[in-house]
């Protein structure tokens, strides 16, 4: 628990958790997607107040929290190019538009490939497989559970520095880095000065295995794992590859290679089920 001092709320403060009273009075769902797509406007101005507040923050000041609100989650995506709504695009892509869910993303950057609540139902499924060492309480990732989540980290004293955070909550670096473009970016935006974080275990190096695990994660997002973009976003990972491997080609190819016998594997998989010889669950980053 946090001994941060409470201080009085100011008038945006105010607004938004008179909204947040009203709009729960109505069992309106108030998880951060469902505001996003209802109330657009309500979650910006809760993410605009500095110094940070945040959705959580406000959901509290307003007296409530997760076991008290409605979650709501869609059951359907839509294709972007025809319309059609399923709880997953990617035998559609392929069978109706001969559309590589790859392509399809990079044309629609954004799109939904599976429905909100499939995707919180392989979150759940993977979180009960490998439980997280911090509790939850969005069923999905978003931008705003992603500083949401790092900030109730700092608030509890949790070092946030790569590495420590890699090694407690690996996904909130990895969708921290996808929805923001570098961990730095995301410290900045719960008013944290990335330099000073980074300044902490700063003598401690990444073994190998840490190397590879944060390797994976930036390849698992389609984050690029190019020298300058490693550089950009984490210099300490990328002496790590070079100290480690020798190169930072080598360490790459090491990743890549693992990817390639994944993407075999999954693959043959796939050929099974379309067989009709079995259903299997499937899984993504939680």
């Amino acid at each position: 628990m946090s001994d941060k001092k409470q201080h009085p709320l100011n008038r945006v403060q105010k607004e938004v958790v008179e909204e947040i009273k009203g709009l729960h009075k109505k069992r309106e769902a108030l998880n951060i997607l469902a505001v996003q797509r209802f109330f657009p406007g309500l979650l910006r101005k809760a993410y605009s107040i500095k110094p940070f507040w945040g959705w959580k923050r406000a959901l509290e000041a307003a007296g409530l929290n997760y076991s008290k609100i409605r979650v709501e989650l869609e059951p359907y995506c839509e294709c972007k190019i025809c319309g059609f709504l399923g709880k997953n695009l990617v035998s559609h892509l392929v069978r109706k538009h001969e559309t590589h869910p790859r392509e399809y993303r990079t044309t629609y950057p954004g799109a939904d490939l599976f429905s909100e609540e499939l995707r919180a139902r392989m979150s759940e499924w993977l979180r009960d497989r490998f439980p997280p060492s911090r509790p939850h309480w969005e069923p999905l990732w978003s931008p705003g559970y992603v500083l949401d989540r790092a900030a109730w980290l700092a608030e509890t004293g949790t070092n946030l520095n790569t590495k420590a955070v890699v090694e407690i909550d690996t996904s909130l670096w990895v969708y921290g880095v996808y929805y923001f473009k570098g961990w730095d970016n995301v410290l900045r935006k719960i008013g944290l000065n990335p330099r000073k974080v980074r300044l902490i275990d700063v003598k401690k190096h990444l073994s190998p295995e840490e190397v590879v695990r944060q390797l994976k994660a930036r390849q698992r997002l389609g984050i690029p794992l190019n020298t300058r973009a490693v550089g950009l976003d984490d210099l300490r990972l990328l002496n790590a590859m070079r100290r480690r491997f020798g190169s930072h080609d080598a360490a790459s190819e090491r990743v890549l290679a693992r990817c390639r016998c994944s993407q075999h594997a999954v693959l043959s998989l796939l050929k099974f089920k379309s067989a009709g010889n079995c259903a299997f669950p499937s899984i993504t980053a939680v």
